[in-house]
């Protein structure tokens, strides 16, 4: 991404395909970004990445792979790096105002502390006596003049206050063991750089047990003002300087960084879509799909980035200035200012470079603009979502984003995502595959649950071994509607007397998902199976053209709410053709949705739409743990079944003769369990429900009542 004409069109088509606005980050230049420090020459070193630059997890996995460290200023990205794989040991804390509670949990943890103040040291000392952290100096170099160092600065220790630092530590048993400071940011000028750390060495003289330096980070991105930094010489120079310092000392002192914008600064563009053209006499005005909350070092610092229109590099500029302005009714709006850009048009893609650090870890809820996608670019040039933005569905608490689903008026259930795998919208739904920290990996549609790795074996088997108990474990043939991860057709492939199982699926992307992105998914397991068939097609104009008959019908689609696939398939029509395939005394299963106190209207009316239509119906309850709630399922037959007439032993005698395939949650005990209802789902099934067509049932969980 070096702004040539062919990357900029392969940055559009990654905006379109991904969809705006989002950060797009080059990896390669990740990692060319990261060698600059990592190689460094003096071979006492360590790196800490600062985590306010930059909070994606993906991001700082890929650091942490790399060698690096972390620094820290918060408990909340201090919990965050321990989420990414940080050991305490790797993690600096450094902070004004500390919380004596964080203090406990740095020193409970054993994470490297960096002190801001005499007041924070003597609650360190209390805290935890005994124990060595370092101290934060504000040096009086200051020949930048910046707000970081010297008086104008409100963090550190000044230099008259390192003499009482000593004799506070001396009272509490602390062993001061480094030195830490930050000497500016964007620092162009070597010279000044190297001032500023001979100085930090000149006071780190005074700490008898020193250890460590920290000298910060500081380091420049290139930029149109900005001249790429002579990182050759400096590492020669602090390589030098180190290993006469560390001469002198007598031990050999540790050189520690805390690179932050580097690493990313020029590693990533902001992409926004021109939403509209507004012209002015003297500019125009391109109104984006984005805000400067979004981008927002314009807001903080009056700085701009370089803006282009991806695409359209080689075209000739306009012959007025181009104000970039966000979507919202702040005057002060404006992502760019007077910019030189071709005849910007509705549609365009507009980029905006070094945007990877301090950008999308800024970004704010003022004006209500929802969060950007972040997407990173591998260096074979595979594309993949890693942080999925504010998107339906999605939350982000503690750095993380986290599936969302409302299961009940007011109550939801969560998942924490530590991957987004894939994500495409098929042009029915939305196709998800996510990572989740508790269930592995998972597929979500419309970003609501449909399966996830560790449990997924609950719901399939829950859903097809009852209805295979009450047939007697025989059915010559199945039909599977929906299924994509393919769950059910595995559990029904087990039944070696079934002589074809057929899946009728309307969207192939979700197979395709499935099989490319779950690892643990049957989906090419049960293609191979030659009794399997795979029906393309829509579930209805299946049924309304299919010879049949069939034995058994499982419907495994997604929830019909409106909009989605399956909207029209659980309504007494859909039923209808359903029994007019099936076999005297076949039956047909459903999952009916969650029940509880809060939650069981869908169910109630799924479960009343079956019984309008079959003359015998049995519900049955199951807790696939991943869904949050308890769930129905239903079983419907035109021949009247009592569904505790087996034993639990009797059922295991027939599964034995008629099921190859081992089971982990299905047995004759649990069939019994699932089939005896508690006493208020049992009241809540027998209240009146007025039957409603598929439109009636295709309504959200957030309008249930």
């Amino acid at each position: 991404m070096n702004g040539s004409q062919m990357e900029s069109r392969a940055l559009a088509g990654l905006a379109k395909e991904f969809g705006t606005p989002c950060y797009i980050y080059d990896e390669a230049l990740v990692r060319r970004n990261a060698a600059r420090f990592t190689r460094l020459s003096y071979a006492n070193r360590a790196v800490h990445f600062a985590s306010m630059a930059n909070n994606n997890p993906e991001l700082l996995r890929l650091l942490h792979s790399l060698g690096f460290a972390v620094f820290v200023n918060s408990s909340k990205h201090l919990k965050l790096a321990l989420a990414c794989g940080f050991a305490p040991e790797e993690i600096i804390y450094a902070s004004t105002g500390i919380r004596r509670s964080d203090l406990e949990l740095i020193a409970e943890l054993g994470v490297k502390v960096n002190i801001d103040s005499l007041g924070q040291l003597k609650a360190f000392g209390e805290i935890a006596p005994g124990r060595s952290c370092g101290i934060r100096l504000n040096i009086d170099e200051n020949s930048q003049g910046n707000v970081f160092i010297g008086m104008e600065s409100r963090i550190g220790l000044l230099e008259t206050e390192i003499p009482e630092a000593l004799e506070t530590a001396a009272q509490h048993n602390l062993a001061l063991v480094g030195t830490h400071v930050y000497l500016g940011t964007n620092i162009i000028s070597l010279e000044t750089m190297m001032r500023g750390v001979a100085r930090t060495l000149e006071l780190s003289d005074q700490l008898a047990d020193l250890a460590y330096v920290d000298l910060g980070g500081g380091f420049p991105v290139p930029d149109s003002d900005v001249s790429e930094f002579d990182y050759k010489e400096y590492d020669r120079r602090i390589t030098t300087m180190f290993e006469e310092y560390s001469a002198r000392r007598g031990r050999d002192v540790q050189l520690i960084l805390e690179p932050g914008r580097a690493l990313f600064g020029d590693a990533a563009v902001f992409c926004t879509s021109v939403l509209e053209v507004k012209d002015r006499p003297d500019r125009r005005l391109a109104c984006v799909d984005a805000s400067a909350t979004l981008l927002p070092r314009s807001l903080f610092y009056g700085e701009y980035h370089a803006v282009e229109v991806l695409g359209r590099a080689d075209e000739p500029l306009y012959n007025k200035p181009t104000d970039v302005v966000g979507s919202t009714t702040y005057s002060r709006d404006f992502l760019a200012k007077g910019g030189k850009l071709p005849a910007v048009r509705e549609g365009d893609v507009l980029g905006f470079r070094n945007a990877g650090s301090y950008g999308y870890s800024m970004i704010s809820q003022f004006l209500g603009q929802e969060a950007p996608r972040e997407v990173l670019v591998s260096p074979d040039g595979a594309a993949r979502l890693i942080r999925g933005g504010e998107r339906s569905g999605v939350i982000e608490l503690d750095g993380f984003p986290w599936t969302f689903e409302e299961v009940a008026p007011g109550e939801a259930h969560l998942h924490r995502v530590l991957e987004v795998v894939h994500v495409e919208h098929s042009g029915m739904q939305s196709v998800e595959v996510v990572q989740t920290e508790g269930y592995g990996r998972g597929l979500f549609l419309d970003g609501r649950i449909q399966h996830v790795a560790d449990d997924e074996y609950v719901y399939s088997e829950a859903l097809v071994h009852p209805a295979m108990t009450l047939m007697g474990g025989r059915a010559d043939r199945v039909l599977v509607i929906g299924a994509g991860p393919g769950g059910a057709v595995r559990e029904v492939l087990g039944y070696p007397g079934v002589d074809e199982v057929v899946q009728v699926e309307i969207d192939t992307a979700v197979l395709d998902a499935a099989h490319a992105h779950l690892p643990h998914s049957p989906v090419a397991a049960n293609a191979a199976d030659q009794r399997y068939r795979l029906v393309v097609a829509d579930a209805l104009d299946y049924l309304a053209t299919s010879d049949g008959p069939f034995d058994l019908v499982v419907n495994d689609l997604s929830e019909p709410f409106e909009g989605s696939p399956a909207a029209d398939l659980f309504g007494a029509d859909a039923l209808r053709l359903v029994r007019s395939r099936l076999r005297p005394g076949g039956r047909y299963v459903s999952w009916a949705g969650s029940v509880g106190p809060k939650s069981w209207d869908m169910a109630r009316r799924i479960v009343a739409e079956v019984a309008s239509v079959f003359e015998d119906v049995s519900a049955y309850i199951l807790h696939t743990q991943s869904y949050g709630t308890v769930w129905l399922n239903v079983v419907g037959s035109t021949m009247p079944t009592d569904p505790l007439a087996l034993s639990p032993a009797r059922i295991d005698e027939q599964r034995a003769t008629t099921l190859t395939a081992e089971t982990r949650f299905y047995d004759g005990v649990t069939h019994h369990h699932m089939f005896h209802l508690p006493k208020d789902i049992r009241a809540a099934l027998a209240q009146p429900t007025r039957l409603r067509g598929a439109i009636g049932l295709a309504v959200s969980m957030r309008n249930a009542a």
